[in-house]
């Protein structure tokens, strides 16, 4: 009998921590927000909207990576980042190793609002 509720614990556990974080639900970050879905593909991708050019649209990313993953370092680190259109939209695409280094994930942005705006 304990060793059973040790099983059940244990794959408790372990779905927890395989899960995906949840999108932090205040990403308050001046007059940008976050639409769309939880970044996990290009259909689901986090939308930044009213970011006035790119360099607004880049630290709102920041902002949203830092909310929803952790500090960059500790919690995360950058593995790669590229740009991508897709089916008329920009995208960036994120990949960071998360704290425990043995995977990556790759968080989708669609960038079109501020892409190509200085």
């Amino acid at each position: 009998m304990k060793l059973s509720r040790f099983f059940s614990l244990l794959l408790i556990i372990t779905a927890y921590s395989c899960s995906s974080p949840k999108p932090a639900q205040n990403l308050d970050y001046g007059n940008i927000s976050y639409e769309g879905g939880n970044g996990k593909n290009y259909k689901k991708a986090v939308v930044i909207r009213n970011a006035d050019n790119m360099n607004q649209g880049m630290k709102a990313i920041r902002h949203y990576l830092t909310e929803t993953y952790g500090k960059q370092g500790p919690d995360w680190v950058m593995f790669s980042k590229g740009q991508k259109e897709q089916d008329g939209r920009e995208y960036y695409l994120y990949e960071i190793a998360l704290k425990d280094k043995k995977r990556t994930k790759i968080i989708y942005f669609d960038v079109t609002g501020f892409w190509g705006k200085y």
